[in-house]
């Protein structure tokens, strides 16, 4: 023993960091990983609801491969641990996520497998491994599986089930669903013939095309239009009732699960309502058809078209999904408060940004990644910063 006046002797190992993943919580990574599988899983029961037993078929496929994955690469390298296995888990269904049900069950399970294994092997490992990839594993996953199947990650038709038909819907056949052009209101809406549904465009390709469009001289513009005939309503929109992918229809499934991650520290409230600040000031301030530059103000007929319009870009679900689920990953993330405020402005502003190019489907996806390539710059600058300040 060493007497109090003696100095305390510190081994330099100790001073060093601890291997990553690095985790702003009081809780084990097992812990936050569980948390984020449990919302990602509670945002795909929703999207069961809307969409037909498909997605469950869908979530079970992402699952088994990603286990099977994770386990040859960790065959591979040796380097086998728990937490690598329920990261790789929970990609799986992040991946499953932000596809669309697919027109058949087979092309489904064959998406959901080839981005799973994309995410999982390329995304993960080949990178470094759990805790050392630079960029999102899912997003990396979708965005392999859209070079290489276009169709089966940005269709033309997205299907949504008519209340008749929620969670079994037949398997959602999609030449047994309606072709419509617009779905306003879901509850009111009944499919004609033997439709069990409807087959629509997604709301993120009405704004895309509205926004780039030229002003027509009928009176009515293209932003004017679509906020008026063509963009589902606002309940639709937080319940789900719209055309997208598997976990990005409802608004307030994907705020819940927002609310769980934050409770359970995998999530620091700043960052996901950054993500939502940026995509209101971009969708406020950029262009768009007739509204021209700020379209916020702009009204028509005695109406707030353009607070409306920008609302939308908020509420959709692909933005809501990445301030929640693809921006707070622990790894690729900045580790500082006020590195994930700008970061998660960055990704808020390229989501709604990149809707005005022909990517618009995969916004969310491009901007977390773009951000996760400067996060590493913005923790350096934040810690200069500090130092300048004296703190």
């Amino acid at each position: 023993m060493t007497s109090k006046n003696q100095p305390c002797i510190v081994s330099p190992g100790s001073l060093l960091p601890q291997a990553a993943p690095y985790i702003r919580a009081i809780l084990s990574v097992d812990a936050l990983l569980w948390a984020l599988l449990a919302a990602a899983l509670a945002v795909s029961a929703v999207g069961w609801v809307f969409y037909g037993p498909r997605v469950p078929l869908l979530v079970l496929a992402g699952l088994t491969v990603a286990a099977l994955t994770e386990w040859l690469c960790a065959w591979i390298t040796h380097r086998y641990t728990a937490s690598s296995l329920y990261h790789s888990l929970a990609m799986g269904v992040l991946v499953v996520l932000m596809l669309p049900v697919g027109e058949t069950w087979y092309a489904g399970v064959a998406a959901a497998a080839v981005g799973t294994a994309a995410a999982v092997a390329v995304g993960k490992w080949l990178m470094g491994g759990l805790g050392h990839y630079p960029w999102h594993p899912a997003a990396v996953g979708v965005i392999a599986l859209y070079m290489l199947w276009p169709g089966a990650v940005t269709p033309e038709r997205w299907p949504v089930l008519a209340k008749d038909h929620l969670l079994v819907g037949n398997g959602l056949a999609m030449s047994s669903l309606e072709n419509v052009p617009v779905l306003l209101d879901w509850s009111q809406a009944v499919p004609s013939h033997e439709a069990i549904g409807f087959n629509l465009p997604r709301p993120e390709r009405v704004l895309q095309q509205a926004a780039t469009a030229r002003s027509t001289d009928a009176g009515v513009g293209p932003v004017t239009r679509a906020v008026r005939d063509l963009l589902p309503s606002t309940w639709d929109t937080l319940i789900g009732a719209v055309a997208a992918p598997i976990g990005q229809g409802s608004s307030l499934a994907l705020i819940a699960a927002g609310l769980l991650l934050i409770w359970r520290g995998y999530l620091r409230w700043s960052l996901p309502l950054a993500v939502l600040a940026g995509a209101a000031g971009a969708a406020a301030i950029l262009p768009a058809g007739e509204a021209g530059w700020l379209p916020v103000r702009y009204y028509a007929a005695g109406q707030p078209v353009g607070l409306i319009w920008a609302s939308y870009h908020v509420l959709l679900g692909s933005t809501l999904f990445a301030a929640v689920l693809l921006a707070g990953e622990t790894v690729t993330s900045p580790l500082t408060r006020r590195g994930q405020i700008i970061y998660g402005l960055g990704v808020g502003v390229l989501t709604v940004g990149l809707r005005w190019w022909p990517m618009t489907l995969l916004s969310s996806c491009w901007a977390v990644l773009a951000m996760n390539t400067v996060a590493g710059a913005i923790d350096w600058l934040d810690r200069r910063w500090r130092l300048m300040r004296g703190g």
